[in-house]
């Protein structure tokens, strides 16, 4: 039952519609609700501030013979029961066209009077409605005894869950200056936006998928971005220039992009790793680190960028290439030879080591041999064309003279060309006859001597 003596005009006003005698549709005023008691002191504010959140601006009508609308609340109606001296509001579902709940008037007072008592008052520490010492004196007693009741959201200013000097301080402050306090408690700040420069799809990190996604959204495949990680020079736009920087975070920030098999290092076993992979071959590799374009799947494009990566950090190696000069021919051979018995000059190892058993041996001069044969097969047998460019001249003359000489040259070497007699090995006597054939003199061999190495 609400409390009627707190009430100062309960009925509404009346203005008659029709002088009739009978009974007819009357239009009621607002009521004006006014209390003897600060608590309830803006009951009518209350009702006018927050009548709409009642059931979603649910609109009430009446269901008997009278349809009484209240002028300065369209959304409500009233029906009135002049024989029971009771208010009785329907409410009405607009979309639904049906009753949906009923009111009486002590349920509406005491869902206004909740709306009262849960409204948060500025330093309202013991929810009587006003700021007073009390209030102070509450907070004080919570701060060292927190059983002690306290309308916590009225008076934690900070929004740290607990009261503190800085919130009493603020209390002192509204008693000071009573008609600086609002209605209401203010919220708390909201926090700031957090910006990770680099993290263009907004996961939390910086990796190669942002720079595939920023990649995109310069193109016009996407407009899905967040342009303030995106933005890192700051001057309001996307730009090659964005993206670039971007590049360079990831590389920066992720080191072993490419360390497809993660051994710790970018070498031509990763390359190896990820064409299996791309082939089809059950090869475990990391799909992270792999995935060098950031588009969520392997592609050609991350192979190759792979395979660039390993070139640089692990340069691939021609076997059987001893001096380097990409072909494998006999004068790989013999240096590989040389080196088995710790003579000549500089040669590149790694590719003279044919078995990788970290050592030169006979296996590898074996090995190594294979391959050169395979060269040689290209070139036509022309005796004296020891370099394999089709004619016999001064060329091959020095050609073969700097290689019995262990002279490195960029010419090519034909050994079945430059063994002049045939007895399978290239020497001075070689070199003489080769000297006869380029000044164009007829030199005695014989065609038909088997060419063997």
């Amino acid at each position: 039952m609400y409390p009627s003596a707190l009430l100062t005009n309960v009925n509404p006003k009346r203005t008659n519609q029709s002088s009739s005698s009978s009974r007819t549709a009357e239009t009621y005023e607002e009521p004006e609700f006014s209390y003897n008691d600060v608590l309830y002191g803006e009951m009518s504010r209350t009702m006018r501030r927050k009548r709409n959140t009642f059931n979603n601006n649910t609109n009430y009508s009446s269901n008997t013979n009278a349809n009484n609308k209240l002028p300065t609340s369209p959304q409500i109606s009233i029906q009135t029961n002049y024989t029971m001296g009771n208010f009785t509001l329907d409410a009405t579902n607009p979309n639904a066209n049906k009753s949906s709940s009923s009111m009486s008037m002590e349920d509406l007072w005491d869902y206004v009077n909740d709306l009262i008592n849960n409204k948060a008052v500025k330093g309202d520490a013991n929810g009587d409605g006003v700021v007073d010492l009390k209030d102070l004196k509450t907070m004080v007693d919570h701060m060292f005894d927190e059983t002690v009741d306290i309308k916590m959201k009225n008076v934690d200013f900070d929004g740290d869950g607990k009261i503190s000097l800085k919130d009493i301080s603020k209390v002192i402050d509204i008693l000071i200056n009573p008609n600086n306090n609002d209605d209401e408690i203010d919220e708390p700040d909201p926090p700031p936006k957090q910006i990770l420069k680099g993290d263009v799809n907004g996961d939390g990190k910086v990796t190669q998928a942002d720079v595939y996604t920023l990649d995109q959204y310069y193109v016009g495949n996407t407009k899905d971005i967040n342009m303030d990680n995106a933005d890192m020079n700051d001057d309001g736009k996307i730009s090659l220039i964005d993206i670039d920087k971007v590049q360079n975070l990831v590389n920066e920030l992720n080191p072993d992009m490419g360390d497809v098999n993660d051994d710790g290092v970018i070498d031509q076993k990763d390359a190896e790793a990820i064409k299996l992979y791309r082939l089809g071959y059950d090869v475990k590799i990391n799909m992270d680190k792999a995935d060098m374009n950031g588009d969520g799947k392997i592609t050609i494009s991350d192979v190759s960028q792979v395979q660039q990566l390993a070139d640089i950090n692990d340069p691939q190696v021609l076997k059987g290439d001893a001096n380097g000069d990409g072909k494998v021919n006999y004068r790989d051979v013999k240096a590989i030879e040389l080196a088995e018995i710790n003579l000549g000059g500089k040669i590149d190892r790694k590719a003279a080591d044919m078995d990788d058993d970290g050592d030169i041996t006979s296996v590898d001069v074996s090995k190594a041999k294979k391959l050169a044969n395979e060269y040689e097969a290209k070139f036509q047998k022309i005796v004296g064309d020891s370099n394999g460019d089709g004619v016999v001249d001064e060329r091959d003359y020095n050609n073969v003279k700097n290689y019995i000489n262990n002279v490195d040259s960029s010419e090519d070497f034909v050994l079945k060309n430059s063994d002049i007699n045939g007895d399978g090995q290239v020497d001075d006597e070689d070199l003489k006859r080769l000297r006869d054939l380029a000044d164009g003199l007829k030199v005695n061999y014989s065609e038909s001597e088997p060419f063997s190495v």
